[in-house]
């Protein structure tokens, strides 16, 4: 079974709709809690959300995250993957109204398609050193092993997964 790279809501918050983009697209690539399918827009939102705030994020810059800009970002996503010829890797349902659902999501191949552009442009890296500059300038110390974005792991399959989070590591 192919596993995409893990989902981390370590290092700064999303605070653009730019990094949100980036964020979902993590998440649907290597969250856990992304699927079963059909997944509507407010129970991604809700998802990515909660792994931000158990991250130990304040709740002030949770505000980026709101059903209409993930619905967004979810389009976004899916468009770039049509300009690329993969626009079969992710089914949207309602893409033009509000009722946005995902029915299907072919996460490897999404990961492959789109992080792999990421990395190879070096937005993760630019990614990363945002994060120490924010860590740095905040006084606010890396967590032991802490990761940024993508670290490889076994997150799981596609449609695989529960509801929720899995708790944070005891550290």
């Amino acid at each position: 079974m192919v596993r995409g790279p893990a989902f981390s809501a370590e290092g700064p918050c999303p605070s653009s709709q730019e990094e949100l983009q980036a964020s979902v697209l993590r998440f649907i690539c290597g969250a856990p809690a992304f699927g079963p399918f059909p997944v509507s827009i407010v129970g991604l939102n809700a998802d990515l959300r909660r792994a931000f705030q158990r991250a130990g994020h304040e709740r002030a810059a949770l505000g980026v995250f709101r059903a209409g800009s993930t619905a967004d970002a979810v389009r976004a996503i899916h468009a770039e993957l049509r300009v690329r010829g993969h626009g079969h890797a992710f089914t949207l349902e309602g893409a033009e109204g509000d009722d946005l659902l995902i029915l299907d999501a072919d996460r490897p191949r999404i990961g492959r398609v789109l992080l792999a552009a990421q990395v190879a442009n070096g937005d993760d890296a630019k990614r990363q050193a945002g994060e120490a500059h924010t860590n740095g300038a905040a006084g606010k110390a890396r967590p032991e092993g802490g990761q940024v974005g993508l670290a490889p792991s076994a997150a799981t399959a596609p449609g695989g997964g529960r509801r929720g989070v899995a708790p944070r590591k005891a550290r």
